[in-house]
């Protein structure tokens, strides 16, 4: 019997007789298995007697083994292919619906998911897409793009007159009134441009503003109308034209046209609606006229746009006041037609009035003339008597003061003197008149006059407006319309009307109109052409009247119903600025705590605006702050400000009226006048010594502050562009004869109890640039200005003395060279102390020698030179010559105090380690000088956020400490002057170890006097008493300084080759350690024996060998003093006849 092998799929029971078929779930793949084998994970078998198991499908999984079937993967879940043992869950944007799915699907367009697993898709929200399919997230609409719908792909762009300028939104938004989109996807609207409107929303353009209309905003939805005296003549304006004067914008063109005045018709304003009618005698003879004037010379008024020539035998000159032609004075004549004055007749010929032609006179004496010429009048007799001989006629001279009749004068008659004719009794203001030759002429004569008179015709007017019972408007008009005739003749008297008009004005009205206000400084400017040297003989008594309308217009501008508003005409401009108005920033003239004024160059103020300074690069022309120690806010205290053009209100006859060029010129041109005018005062000036004057170049800045005397420490910071620039240093300083003369700027006040303009403000601008602005730093309330002021520079610093000092200074400074390159190299010629002392004081002195005699080939005092001045590198070349020269004075003493220890006090006179102390306080000491003066006297001030440097260390044209200034005086004349006294002490106590050297000794020889006198002059130049002289060189008068500036020149020029002559040439220990090497002596230590030699300048010791009677004498050193501590008086070698010898 034999046994079979069970075939795949079955396995061998427990009997050997019976195969039995695998279970679900398992398999044999091989005949004869004794076992199944379970179905591996992923695989199933559903059939019993299998030789193999199944995969499952795909969409089913089996994570077990001896599986019969497969599980389905669940909704959300996938198992892609056979034979899976996990479902997967679906990825973002993708999903499934149903079970035992192989994949998953795609989120359709419009909607997303972001979670995994997911068995559904999210609708996307309006406002959000979905682009495509298989999106795991709603992506937000753009800006310029909305949607909406939900479960969209795309968005939709706005449109034209639409945007949207936030994401995920639902819809565009429509472009607000003012603005416009043009395009699709908008994500602003843009601003319709200033000149275009836009009153609709969701608009594509915008429109433009009609003619008379005009918008100077972007964005707006409306164009404003052009009113109160402006127009526009073209679509799309921006601004409004003012109408400016002449002219006048008609209400029917409702601001379309600015007409032009007619004749007979003016307007002084701009911004005006209407023309004012001229009154007689004033005319406009054609239209669009400012002004009405005068008829010309040799016409009348006839209407207020005509005139009539003037006949034959009449004239006319003074047609503002007179509408009527005048006959010709007696001995006058008016040949034809139109003339505006009458010709004087001949000689020995005489007319009535009225005439035209000259008659001749009969007789040839006085009493010839009486009878021949009865019948003609006394005034014709009168003149052909003077004309016999030299006189002058009886006759009527009219000035601004009025009429002067005068009788015949003989020129050797006294001065007529009459009352000025609107004085009234005041018999003080008196014409005097003389009758005198006519220059370079032996027949001619003339009348010479000079008045003190202070009331006009026009005086009396004015003083009538202030007596009468008019209101403040029309008397303010009425004042108006007279000073405006002929403002040039503007008197004293006229000054004091209007002073008792404004007074009347204030006493009636609390508060003051703009119109009032307006007429009264349209008043006032007139004035200002007026020339007030002339008049009353009280110079003090016009300064008074004039300060009192000052203070009067004050008075006015304080108590303004509008506040913090400008009134300004053609020469006076004021403002009064009230905290307390409840202005807002943009209407407040104060901006970030200043008053800034944009003044155009030729001085018009009426063209005067405000502006912010905070938002300038350049400083405006005129700014004001105020400040207080305290911090205390006073940007906004209350205060008047009042701008005057000229300073005819302010007079000084130490300051001359400011005739300066046109500023319209070239610059070159400016500069050039403005010299010429320095160089006439300069040969006018009857005291060559003094400066010449000097004169107003900035407008006149009058402010009064409320309560600054309480206020601590209060300042007012004005800011002024000087009206003529004097440019930089290359341009400001010019050499006139035998003076150099700087143009400088001072801050001044006018202080009218002394009638003058006075220094009393700190002045700063930068000299570099000065045209950018001078600050002027005051502590009260007056009248500012800014003067320009010629002063001579270097006074006596001539060019010779200039070469002198360069020539002997480079001798002293190589003798200097040559003296340390003689000492260095030999230990014996630096051994003792006085030795080494003298080689550092030589050592200072040529490097601080050296520093000065380079500085005229790197400063230029026209800024021309490699070192700029006022720089940093030209404040540290300062620094350095200021340290240097102190460690000079150092030295000085230091030798002083050397020859102290040796010759005087002898005992105890041994110092340890003496030179690394010398050196400490010799070098050390003087650094602390010039940091001071660097950073103390070298700051900033600001006005605003413009700042100007203080250079009060270094000097204006030089890079050194600046002359006659605080530092100078504090930080270079005081150490000085310390060294000197300590020096001279210590000079007198030797001279007086000489003089009982010498005492001593019965008979002192010829050559031993010269040696005392070398001593002293020796010791002379170590202790730089030389430099006394530079302390006398600070007295101020010029007859001193100039023999004091050559005396210094040469002791200190020279002290360097005084140190070679006394250190070098008259040292013989110099010349026995020198004179072998240069084969000049023979080697005397082959001769003689070993002997001390204590030797002259360097006080050095070295033994050599010498004959007894070969030993010289030093004129400076004590052998047995240098360098010892001697114990007893028997050591002391004044004691010795030896000692007479030092």
């Amino acid at each position: 019997m034999s046994c079979e092998q069970c075939p795949k799929g079955q396995y061998k029971g427990e009997s050997d007789t019976v195969c039995l078929d695998c279970e679900k779930g398992y398999f044999a793949n091989a005949a004869g298995s004794e076992t199944c084998t379970a179905c591996e994970a992923g695989k199933y078998q559903d059939t019993k007697g299998q030789e193999s198991c199944k995969n499952c499908e795909a969409g089913k999984i089996q994570s077990g083994t001896g599986a019969e079937t497969c599980e389905d993967c669940p909704v959300g879940k996938y198992a892609a292919g056979e034979g899976n043992t996990q479902c997967l869950p679906c990825d973002k944007g993708h999903y499934q619906d149903l079970k035992a799915q192989g994949s998953c699907k795609k989120c359709e367009e419009g909607k997303a998911v972001q979670e995994t697993g997911a068995t559904s898709c999210e609708i996307c929200a309006a406002g959000t897409f979905a682009a495509g399919t298989g999106n795991d997230v709603c992506t937000p609409c753009e800006k310029g793009t909305s949607q909406p719908d939900v479960g969209k792909g795309t968005c939709i762009d706005c449109v034209a007159g639409q945007y949207q300028d936030e994401t995920k939104q639902t819809t565009c938004k429509k472009c607000p009134v003012g603005r416009y989109s043009t395009g699709s996807k908008s994500t602003t609207c843009e601003a319709c441009e200033a000149g275009t409107f836009q009153s609709a929303e969701g608009s594509t353009s915008c429109e433009e503003c009609e003619v008379g209309e005009f918008q100077a905003q972007r964005g707006q939805s409306s164009c404003d109308t052009c009113k109160n005296g402006n127009y526009s003549t073209a679509k799309k304006s921006t601004t409004c034209q003012a109408c400016v004067k002449g002219n006048k914008v008609d209400s029917l063109t409702k601001g379309t046209s600015c007409t032009a005045c007619d004749s007979g018709f003016y307007q002084d304003e701009d911004h005006k609606t209407t023309c004012k009618p001229c009154t007689a005698p004033l005319v406009t003879k054609i239209e669009g006229q400012s002004a009405c004037v005068a008829c010309d010379p040799g016409y009348k008024y006839a209407t207020s746009s005509t005139c009539v020539i003037c006949a034959a035998g009449t004239y006319n000159f003074k047609n503002d006041t007179v509408d009527e032609c005048r006959q010709c004075e007696f001995n006058h004549k008016a040949p034809s037609d139109g003339l505006s004055k009458c010709e004087l007749c001949p000689t020995d010929m005489h007319a009535d009035e009225g005439q035209t032609t000259c008659e001749n006179c009969s007789g040839r004496n006085p009493e010839q003339i009486e009878k021949e010429m009865a019948n003609v009048k006394e005034e014709q007799r009168e003149k052909c008597k003077a004309d016999l001989g030299a006189g002058c006629m009886a006759q009527t001279i009219e000035t601004k003061f009025g009429k002067f009749e005068l009788d015949f004068m003989l020129v050797s008659d006294d001065p007529v003197k009459q009352k000025c004719p609107y004085d009234g009794s005041d018999t003080t203001n008196m014409g005097t008149f003389k009758c005198e030759l006519k220059p370079d002429t032996e027949k001619e004569t003339h009348v010479t006059y000079e008045l003190k008179c202070k009331n006009s015709e026009d005086s009396t007017k004015i003083n009538d407006i202030a007596e009468s019972n008019k209101t403040a408007e029309q008397k303010s008009k009425d004042l108006e319309e007279i000073s405006s005739k002929e403002p040039e003749d503007s008197t004293l008297g006229d000054v004091e009307g209007v002073t008792k008009v404004v007074e009347s004005i204030t006493e009636e009205e609390t508060k003051i109109t703009d119109e009032v206000n307006q007429n009264l400084v349209k008043s006032m400017s007139n004035l200002v052409k007026g020339d007030f040297s002339e008049g009353t003989s009280d110079s003090k008594e016009a300064v008074k009247i004039l300060d009192s309308m000052m203070k009067d217009m004050i008075k006015v501008t304080k108590n303004l119903e509008s506040p913090n508003k400008i009134f300004k005409s053609e020469n006076v401009a004021t403002i009064n600025i009230q905290k307390s108005s409840g202005s807002s920033e943009d209407n407040n003239p104060v901006k970030g705590g200043v008053l800034a004024l944009n003044i155009p160059s030729k001085g018009n103020l009426t063209d005067t605006t405000i502006t912010d300074a905070r938002s300038e690069t350049i400083a405006p022309p005129l700014m004001l702050q105020t400040s207080s120690a305290s911090q205390e806010d006073t940007s906004k205290v209350d205060m008047v400000v009042m701008v005057i053009t000229e300073p005819s209100f302010m007079p000084d006859n130490k300051t001359i009226p400011p005739p300066l060029p046109d500023p319209e010129l070239p610059r070159e041109r400016q500069v050039d006048q403005v010299w010429k005018l320095v160089k006439e005062l300069e040969e006018k000036q009857p005291n060559k010594e003094e400066n010449p004057p000097p004169f107003v170049n900035s407008p006149i800045l009058e402010v009064e502050v409320n309560n600054s005397a309480s206020i601590p420490d209060f300042e007012i910071r004005i800011m002024m562009k000087p009206i003529i620039p004097i440019g930089n240093s290359s341009t400001s300083i010019k050499k006139i004869g035998d003076r150099r003369i700087e143009l400088r700027y001072t801050c001044n006040s006018y202080v009218p109890a002394e009638g003058r303009w006075k220094e009393t403000c700190k002045t700063f601008y930068d000299a570099k640039n000065p045209d950018i602005g001078v600050l002027c730093v005051c502590n009260h309330n007056t009248s500012f200005a800014v003067l320009m002021s010629p002063y001579e520079i270097d006074p006596a610093a001539t060019d010779s003395q200039s070469l002198v000092t360069k020539i002997i200074l480079g001798v002293s400074t190589l003798c200097l060279l040559i003296t340390l390159i003689i000492l260095m190299p030999f230990p014996a010629l630096r051994a003792t102390r006085s030795a080494k002392t003298n080689i550092c004081f030589s050592f200072s002195l040529l490097l601080a020698s050296l520093f000065f005699f380079i500085q005229d080939f790197l400063v230029k005092s026209d800024d021309t030179g490699i070192i700029k001045l006022k720089t940093v590198p030209c404040i540290v070349y300062a620094a350095l010559q200021h340290y240097l020269w102190l460690v000079c004075f150092m030295w000085m003493v230091i030798e002083g105090w050397g020859m102290y220890l040796s010759l005087v006090q002898v005992f105890g006179s041994h110092i340890s380690k003496f030179m690394l102390k010398f050196n400490a306080l010799a070098w050390g000491v003087p650094i602390i000088f010039p940091i001071i003066g660097g950073a103390v006297f070298t700051t900033s001030e600001t006005i605003g956020q413009f700042t100007v440097m203080n250079h009060e260390y270094v000097a204006d044209t030089m890079c050194f400490i600046k002359p006659e200034s605080i530092a100078f005086f504090t930080l270079f004349l005081t150490p000085l002057i310390i060294c000197l006294v300590i020096n001279l002490v210590i000079f007198g106590f030797v001279i007086r170890v000489i003089k009982s050297s010498t005492a001593n000794v019965e008979k002192v020889s010829r050559e031993q006097v010269i040696k005392q006198l070398k001593a002293c002059v020796g010791i002379m130049v170590l202790l730089g008493t030389g430099w006394i002289v530079g302390v006398l060189m600070s007295v101020p008068a010029k007859e001193i300084q100039i023999p004091m500036q050559w005396i210094f020149i040469i002791l200190n020029s020279t002290q360097g080759i005084w140190v070679f002559v006394f250190y070098i040439v008259l040292n013989p220990q110099v010349m026995t350690t020198w004179g072998p090497i240069l084969g000049l002596s023979e080697d005397t230590s082959k001769k003689s024996t070993t002997s001390v030699s204590t030797f002259a300048n360097t006080n050095a010791s070295c033994t050599t060998t010498m004959k007894k009677s070969d030993k010289i004498d030093n004129i400076y050193s004590n052998d047995m003093a240098e360098d010892h501590t001697y114990a007893t008086t028997t050591e002391f070698p004044a004691k010795s006849e030896d000692n007479m010898k030092i």
